[in-house]
């Protein structure tokens, strides 16, 4: 005995056999559950890129406030001079030097000290 039975010709079968309004019911049914599923996996891609979004942001927010108080000794300036000068940033995000002193100061009165 051969089984010759096709599951998708039998659920075929039976939808053609149901009254217009259960179609329509069965149609709306799966649209909707589509519907919702769709919405759920969009769902998530949103907040994955949503986090891969405000990652980037604090990741620049956090090299433009670490810009803001570099110290570089020993640089030249515009005029050819030596000195302490800080980089810092503008409104807009531009470096621009800050002179803060002409030598650097390495010795301090603390304590601490070795």
């Amino acid at each position: 005995m051969q089984n010759d039975y096709n599951f998708w010709a039998d659920l075929f079968d039976t939808y053609q056999s149901l009254t217009l309004g259960l179609q329509t019911g069965w149609m709306l049914a799966l649209l909707i559950f589509a519907t919702i599923v769709t919405m759920i996996i969009g769902r998530q891609f949103d907040n994955i890129f949503d986090l891969w979004r405000r990652r980037r942001e604090e990741r620049n927010r956090r090299k433009a406030s670490d810009a803001g108080y570099q110290m570089i000794n020993a640089l030249p300036g515009p005029l050819g001079d030596s000195g302490l000068y800080r980089v810092r940033t503008d409104e807009d995000g531009v470096p621009y030097l800050e002179q803060v002193g002409t030598v650097p100061q390495l010795d301090w009165d603390d304590p601490d000290k070795n």
